[in-house]
């Protein structure tokens, strides 16, 4: 309470706290992509959604739509003889917080492995979340870039 006004007093987080909040949330989606930690990666998400990424059938919406993108992230890398994936964020090229909305871009690149072939894909990732009470939530995420890499191994 403030001793002067008799109410109570919130304090407003800064830009900088806010971006930080934004990209840890990115960081630990990011984290559980890697772990393949089904739940992890779903729990960064609201609870519907959109998910656009470079393979087919290339756009997953609605409910848990990581959940229909990992089933298929893992029969899609299973086909091409692939068995692990690995993300990693490079640079930010942007987070831009507006209230109760997000945008983030940074440079990724996702090395998927298999015994004989390695596929590099590099590119750029946006991300929008919103925030839920306290808690900032991935909406949407987007992947985009050149053509893959193949590399034998």
């Amino acid at each position: 309470m403030s001793e002067a006004t008799g109410s109570a007093v919130t304090a407003v987080p800064s830009q900088d706290e806010e971006n930080a909040a934004v990209e840890g949330v990115i960081r630990h989606h990011v984290l559980a992509l890697n772990s393949a930690d089904e739940d992890a990666i779903a729990a960064d998400w609201a609870p519907s959604g959109i998910l656009v990424d470079a393979f087919p059938p290339f756009v997953w919406e609605g409910d848990s739509p990581t959940r229909k993108w990992w089933r298929d992230l893992q029969a899609a890398i299973g086909s091409a003889g692939l068995t692990t994936v690995e993300f990693e964020l490079g640079d930010w090229q942007r987070i831009y917080v507006a209230g109760d909305h997000a945008y983030a871009v940074a440079h990724a690149k996702a090395d998927v492995f298999g015994p004989e072939l390695a596929v590099e894909a590099r590119g750029t990732w946006t991300f929008v979340l919103t925030r839920s009470g306290e808690q900032w939530k991935i909406v949407s995420w987007n992947w985009g870039g050149p053509p893959n890499t193949p590399v034998r191994r």
